[in-house]
């Protein structure tokens, strides 16, 4: 496998984020590839004085100059048998990214945290790859928010809606996943029915619902064991019900895993912010990296 990362050479995540990527990359016996993108070219067409232009163009030269320096650290930082080669990117950073990925298995990306709004007018890199990206995406959680393993749990886990019409439709490709990196594959699918238990106040109707709600548990726990033994044997792990709203349900399983797998549909602008994303909440939240794999 080969692994695209992509990375901001102007804030302090970047060792962060390749140090997280190496990881993945020795569990996964995968290639890293680094890519930073230059999003500034030279003079703006607006600067007219002679002067100014060429102090722009000697400091900017400057800057280009430490931050090739920097990704040759960044580089080299990577354990040989798994260092592939580096890019310098020039135009919009996930345009860019998504053009250079071509033929890799995954690109890998920071992720960042972002209030509604921000998220609606400029949206992040990581949002925007994830979205039009044709490959999956992995999001590395901030440095701030990472949870540390001593070792490698051999552990991931992939949601499920059993509800969906499409349910199941990307297990093929976590299945690839699992067994690229020798890891055991739970399945969970997220059940958000109990939420209205506490409107429920008369006791026999309370009772009912729970008699029902057990029934319908132990059905999905079925479905998730029948996609479970459809399975390679080597990753075949365990149906788990979760329970609440998607995206919390599914970080408060993250320090379980190495990873967490979550299909996303790609939505965009308004349809995003009014319905929103499981997929891009989980991104933003959870404390383990994330593999965003599209929904087909």
């Amino acid at each position: 496998m080969r692994f695209l990362v992509g990375i901001n050479l102007r804030d302090g995540e970047a060792e962060h984020v390749v140090r997280q990527s190496a990881a993945l990359a020795q569990a996964g016996r995968a290639t890293l590839d680094l890519a930073y993108v230059d999003d500034v070219s030279g003079v703006p067409s607006w600067v007219s004085d002679p002067l100014s232009a060429q102090a722009l163009t000697t400091q900017w030269t400057q800057v280009q100059r430490a931050n090739e320096d920097r990704l040759q650290l960044l580089h080299h930082s990577v354990a040989e048998n798994h260092r592939g080669t580096t890019y310098r990117l020039t135009g919009k950073a996930a345009p860019a990214l998504i053009q250079a990925a071509g033929t890799h298995d995954a690109i890998v990306l920071a992720g960042r945290q972002h209030s509604t709004l921000s998220k609606v007018m400029i949206g992040s890199v990581a949002a925007k790859v994830v979205q039009t990206a044709g490959q999956p995406v992995v999001v590395i959680p901030a440095r701030d928010r990472f949870l540390e393993f001593e070792a490698q749990k051999h552990r991931v886990v992939f949601g499920v809606d059993l509800n969906a019409k499409d349910a199941g439709t990307a297990l093929a490709e976590a299945s690839r996943w699992a067994q690229a990196f020798d890891a055991k594959l739970d399945l969970v699918h997220v059940d958000r029915s109990r939420l209205h238990v506490p409107y429920i106040l008369d006791p026999d109707v309370r009772k009912r619902f729970d008699h029902e709600w057990a029934m319908v548990r132990e059905r999905d726990l079925g479905r998730l064991q029948t996609l479970i033994d459809s399975l390679p044997t080597q990753i075949r792990g365990l149906p788990r019900i979760a329970e609440g709203e998607a995206h919390t349900a599914l970080c408060e399983l993250a320090p379980d895993y190495d990873f967490l797998m979550v299909a996303t549909h790609g939505r965009t602008g308004m349809d995003l912010w009014v319905v929103g994303s499981v997929a891009e909440r989980v991104m933003q939240e959870s404390v383990r990296p994330v593999l965003l794999l599209r929904a087909r």
